[in-house]
C-alpha cells in the first residue's frame, strides 16, 4: 500500500502555483529489512517512547509492539518525494 501516492504531483502543482518551473519529480524508496538499521534511521523506538510518555499508548502495549518488530521478520519502508524546480 502507497500512502498519499499523490504527493509528489500536489508538490509539483504547488510549485507551480508558487510560480516555479517543475524540472523533475524524482521518488526514492528505501527498503530497510534490518531491524537496527530501520530503527536507528526511522526512530522507531524513540517515537514509541515519546507517544508512551505523553500518554498516547499505552507503556505495555508499545513495550510489546517494539519488541515484536526485532523478534521477526522486519519490512519497512518510505519513500523521499524531490521536486526539482527552477524559477522561469
Amino acid at each position: 500500500m502507497v500512502r498519499r501516492a499523490t504527493v509528489g504531483r500536489r508538490l509539483a502543482r504547488l510549485a507551480v502555483r508558487a510560480g516555479f518551473r517543475v524540472e523533475t519529480v524524482i521518488a526514492t524508496t528505501t527498503i530497510f529489512t534490518d531491524f537496527e538499521h530501520g530503527d536507528h534511521t526511522l526512530g522507531l523506538g524513540r517515537n514509541m517512547q515519546q507517544a508512551m510518555a505523553e500518554g498516547h499508548i499505552d507503556s505495555t502495549r508499545g513495550e510489546a509492539w517494539f519488541a515484536g518488530l526485532a523478534q521477526s521478520h522486519y519490512y519497512a519502508s518510505f519513500t523521499l518525494v524531490t521536486v526539482v524546480c527552477s524559477r522561469p
